[in-house]
């Protein structure tokens, strides 16, 4: 069972820039943000801890690499530097570009190492008068060639 219990807006906000002297316990409030999948609520308690402990994370790690989710990955790497592998990356690439998120499949295969593929040579634009622009047959609406 969580120590704490997932807050509202509003409440995280006064978590997250308490007064001074006030003690969070960022722990409890991670695991319950966990607890109920809302990770990136979680990662803003994990940025805001003193001490963060990786072990708090190891859902978030796992779901972020089975999704291909690039945003958590690289919160979690600014969090722990040396948490996440190349194979991490490679992985979460891999799930991101089956699950069509290229852009984010784009961003890990840049941390795992992996050079992007060439991308495939544009054809020439057609030279026959008929694909000039404007000469498709038909008049322009306003009588203009």
């Amino acid at each position: 069972m969580p120590r704490a219990h997932v807050p509202g807006p509003i409440e995280k906000r006064d978590l997250l820039y308490p007064k001074a002297g006030t003690e969070i316990d960022h722990a409890g409030f991670v695991e319950a943000c966990v607890a109920a999948e809302r990770y990136e609520d979680a990662m803003d308690f994990v940025d805001r801890a003193d001490r963060p402990d990786p072990s708090w994370i190891k859902p978030i790690h796992r779901y972020a690499v089975s999704h291909g989710d690039a945003h958590l990955l690289l919160r979690i790497d600014r969090a722990f530097r040396d948490l996440l592998t190349a194979e991490d990356w490679k992985e979460a690439a891999g799930r991101a570009s089956l699950a069509g998120k290229e852009f984010f499949a784009k961003q890990c295969r840049a941390k795992a190492g992996i050079p992007e593929p060439a991308a495939a040579p544009v054809p020439p634009a057609p030279t026959t008068p008929e694909a000039k622009s404007g000469e498709h047959g038909h008049e322009h609406p306003h009588g203009h060639a």
